[in-house]
């Protein structure tokens, strides 16, 4: 009985074998027999295959640039602006007609909100061709960007501190002649030392450099 059993899964294997042997060899068969078909078909397949590895691979690489530079200002950061962060169509009079943001408005929220860790304020220098910015060794892009913030901008748009400290609430409230440097302009402007205590000079006006932030 047992042989018997053991000789039937032989045979059936060796079916099995020869059914293989025979469907590979009518598929090379086939190939041969119709070369250009069968090129056309297998580049077909390849590029296929290919057009959607690079499809997955880009939209993976998207998705982590945008969660990336939603990490870096915070999941639950929002900013209230005169200005959309982005519009498309139309002149944008109606946002031009808008009165501006005050720092006595922003105070007034800041001190009213209670749930939020920080609130900053910020205003941005939009001319940035007026903007020289020199050191004693180098002169720095006119397309360099400019902002004036208070303290709270620091922790809310997870600025970090390399060198120094941030500006203090002393710094706006008697408007000091301050700055903090980005990584790339601190080196730009001092690539032979710290830019730490230094001086630069924006539009003829003298600033002390207080702080460096980390490289992004």
């Amino acid at each position: 009985m047992k042989a018997t059993k053991g000789h039937s899964i032989l045979r059936l294997a060796n079916l099995l074998v020869a059914e293989v042997k025979e469907s590979f060899f009518m598929a090379m068969g086939a190939i041969a027999a119709h070369k250009l078909r069968s090129a056309l078909t297998l580049l077909g397949v390849l590029v296929g295959v290919f057009s959607i590895i690079v499809v997955m691979t880009t939209m993976e690489a998207m998705q982590t640039r945008i969660q990336n530079d939603l990490n870096q200002l915070g999941g639950q950061t929002f900013v209230v602006s005169k200005w959309p962060g982005i519009f498309f169509g139309g002149t944008g009079v109606k946002y031009w007609l808008r009165k501006d943001l005050t720092l006595a408005q922003g105070r007034l929220v800041a001190n009213r909100a209670t749930l939020p860790l920080s609130v900053g304020l910020e205003t941005t220098i939009s001319d940035y061709s007026d903007n020289v910015i020199r050191s004693a060794n180098a002169l720095a892009s006119p397309n360099t960007s400019l902002t004036g913030d208070t303290p709270g901008s620091f922790s809310a748009q997870n600025w970090i501190i390399a060198e120094g400290r941030t500006l203090s609430e002393a710094d706006v409230d008697g408007a000091h002649d301050v700055c903090v440097l980005g990584s790339a302009l601190a080196t730009n402007l001092f690539p032979y030392g710290s830019a730490l205590d230094e001086s630069i000079r924006i539009d003829n006006v003298n600033y002390s450099v207080i702080g460096v932030l980390e490289p992004k």
